[in-house]
């Protein structure tokens, strides 16, 4: 689905929705999830999110119990300023009514801010989330399921 907009989505307008950008709680192997439960794993600095399709659900790990688990999407860590990314890395920025996706155009990449380092960090777009309200690429929102 592709909306248009006429007015810029704010925070405060987008209130709920199912397309995840806040990162989940790990999965552990030895925890029982509830159906409905959403989980975390990370590669990198990748996430790759689940949803528990069942009650009782242990011991079943994600990425290879497709009965127990349905992949929801992914989304990526938090840009931290301390961390040295590698050439190829993703990462977020979550601010006021912004949210973007950069990949690192170096290795060896620390201290450099995505939004103001255009020589380190290549401005992908915005959060799976928001990527339907993106009005300057033809971006959309990606869901396992139906988009609410």
């Amino acid at each position: 689905m592709r909306v248009i907009p006429p007015i810029t989505i704010l925070d405060s307008m987008l209130t709920s929705s199912t397309a995840v950008e806040t990162v989940p709680a790990a999965y552990a192997g030895g925890t029982t999830y509830a159906a409905d439960t959403v989980v975390s794993i990370l590669s990198g600095f990748t996430y790759t999110l689940y949803k528990s399709l069942q009650s009782a659900n242990t011991g079943n790990t994600p990425s290879s119990s497709p009965t127990w688990w349905l992949s929801l999407s992914t989304t990526y860590a938090d840009y931290a300023g301390g961390t040295t990314y590698a050439l190829g890395d993703r990462v977020k920025v979550i601010g006021t009514n912004s949210h973007r996706v950069y990949e690192s155009l170096a290795g060896a990449n620390t201290g450099n801010t995505p939004a103001t380092s255009a020589t380190w960090w290549y401005d992908i777009g915005t959060t799976n989330r928001w990527a339907m309200f993106d009005l300057l690429r033809n971006t959309q929102t990606t869901v396992a399921k139906t988009l609410t």
